[in-house]
């Protein structure tokens, strides 16, 4: 199918239709089984058709959360994290990489997972637990130059980004997704050159 980014640019994307055994990859107890939107995502302004107003504040109000932590309507949006959009300059370049990895790597590299990694791309995670910055790459270096599963100041030997950037048996992620983030790989490249929030 043609598929019309935001960019201008038209690709052929092929859509894969994995089965249960691959599902159950990503779609982990760790991650609590969805792979969907999280409350740092949707902490934000939304110009819903009657009015304008943070999306959490107005799910919570026609009773789309189910929260047992907190007395009923006594639901704050601002004691929530708010993760910035990662496509939005005026935000820290640091937030905005964090958030990007958060929502499409966490899922699969966090604490419990069965990646077999310890990594943690949590938004949350301070830059030393997430386990990334000078680690030598435990699953391979990809034939890179003084290989870390990040090395701050330099994309080119940061095996993270190159696996962003490939659609070989190395990708990542390595099922449902079969073109490259050209504006993700950019951004994380970026953030690692200038030293990846260290």
């Amino acid at each position: 199918r043609r598929v019309l980014f935001r960019s201008g640019q038209a690709v052929d994307v092929v859509w894969e239709y994995p089965g249960p055994s691959s599902c159950n990859q990503c779609h982990t107890p760790a991650a609590g089984y969805s792979l969907g939107l999280r409350t740092g995502q949707l902490n934000r302004e939304h110009d819903f058709p009657l009015a304008t107003d943070n999306q959490l504040r107005t799910y919570e109000h026609v009773g789309l959360f189910e929260i047992d932590s907190l007395p009923a309507g006594d639901f704050d949006a601002l004691t929530q994290v708010a993760w910035p959009e990662p496509g939005d300059s005026s935000a820290a370049i640091n937030d905005r990489a964090r958030s990007y990895l958060a929502a499409n790597c966490a899922n699969c590299h966090r604490p419990g997972a069965a990646t077999g990694l310890d990594i943690d791309l949590t938004y949350e995670a301070p830059v030393w637990a997430m386990n990334t910055h000078g680690v030598f790459p435990a699953a391979g270096t990809l034939g890179l130059f003084n290989p870390a599963r990040i090395q701050p100041w330099v994309a080119a030997s940061s095996v993270l980004w190159e696996r962003m950037r490939r659609l070989d048996e190395n990708r990542m992620p390595p099922l449902g997704s079969n073109h490259v983030d050209l504006g993700g790989v950019a951004l994380i490249e970026l953030w690692i050159n200038g030293g990846a929030g260290q």
